[in-house]
């Protein structure tokens, strides 16, 4: 799902350069995308929260993806007044974070369960 956020996030880039360079078409297929990156976002917390319920000590994927879906809501709206500057810096900081879910999330290993223990205490 991380990389699907991130290939999405990535595409964003690439369409909103083909507008700029002209295309103007684009502009349409950037606005729709956007909303699948929110999306994506959204349900990534979902998945968060799913896999912190199962494992107390992952915590950060929740904020991680929380933040996300903040950021993205929020390029959204920047983008929709035209606050260009900031739709830009925001879309790169977007990316970056989204690379590096991609990597924790395709590097992340379940923790070993613990080791059950008898009831005498001694295994």
């Amino acid at each position: 799902m991380a990389s699907l956020g991130l290939l999405c996030a990535l595409l964003q880039a690439a369409l909103a350069g083909l507008f700029v360079t002209g295309d103007v078409g684009m502009l349409d297929l950037h606005g729709m995308n956007a909303g699948l990156v929110i999306l994506l976002a959204l349900v990534q917390t979902v998945n968060a929260v799913l896999l912190w319920r199962r494992d107390r000590a992952l915590r950060w994927p929740v904020a991680v993806t929380g933040g996300l879906f903040l950021l993205a809501a929020a390029q959204q709206m920047l983008g929709d007044a035209r606050a260009i500057a900031l739709h830009i810096l925001l879309g790169t900081v977007i990316v970056a974070a989204d690379a590096a879910l991609a990597y924790w999330t395709a590097t992340l290993r379940a923790a070993a369960p613990a080791a059950a223990v008898p009831a005498g205490g001694r295994p």
